[in-house]
């Protein structure tokens, strides 16, 4: 199994404190697409759904 990269743990962590997509885009200077995307690809490397 793939390791969680530091981009997509700093994605996670916004996200535990509430932030959306597009509030995380923001502060990380990224579109919301690439923040999804950084959130599907965690999912999979943690097994959140198959």
């Amino acid at each position: 199994m793939s390791q969680v990269t530091p981009r997509e743990t700093e994605v996670i962590r916004w996200m535990a404190a509430g932030k959306t997509a597009a509030e995380i885009g923001t502060i990380l200077g990224i579109s919301p697409i690439t923040v999804n995307t950084h959130i599907a690809n965690a999912k999979m490397k943690l097994g959140v759904f198959k």
